[in-house]
């Protein structure tokens, strides 16, 4: 006989605890688990009791527990920082965020600034120079504030709200 059959609702009893319930020693229990061995008429009438009791749990789970009090708080306080953790990391990356787009637009202007003036000015060969160097700084910034780190970066903001909704939702 298995010791999950006998309680019709799963229990953290061990062959010790419930031997140590119904007066008889381990050994006995564990045989008669097995079917081994029979137990004592008064360990029976004290096992009827302990599977009546069982039996009656799904009944009386209505009732709340003492520590439900305690663990709903503890989840709302996980909920509570969990959403301030959140908030945070969501400004963190729209900081950021802002930063490559302000960046990736002034690098932009740059070259349109550097392609203008070589298409209306005659240029000296030192401004010429000038200006390439200023090219290459401008499509150095664009390329390490590029469309696609900003993508990312969009991406995990949505991913962060998503989160916020959901810590949201479990808190009410």
């Amino acid at each position: 006989m298995k010791k999950d059959f006998i309680f019709t609702e799963k229990l953290l009893l061990s062959q010790e605890e419930i031997a140590m319930l119904i007066g008889v020693n381990r050994s006995q229990w564990s045989m008669y688990e097995l079917g081994l061995r029979d137990i004592p008429g008064s360990a029976k009438v004290k096992l009827a009791g302990l599977l009546q009791s069982s039996n009656e749990l799904s009944f009386t789970k209505k009732n709340s527990l003492p520590h439900e009090k305690k663990q709903e708080a503890q989840k709302q306080e996980l909920l509570k920082l969990q959403l301030q953790e959140n908030k945070f990391r969501q400004l963190q990356l729209q900081r950021k965020l802002d930063k490559l787009e302000k960046k990736y637009k002034e690098a932009e202007n740059t070259l349109r600034f550097v392609l203008l003036l070589r298409e209306k000015h005659k240029l000296l060969e030192r401004e010429a120079l000038v200006l390439s160097a200023v090219e290459a700084k401008a499509l150095a910034i664009l390329e390490k504030n590029g469309i696609h780190l900003q993508a990312k970066y969009q991406l995990q903001l949505g991913t962060l709200e998503l989160q916020n909704r959901l810590l949201e939702g479990e808190k009410e």
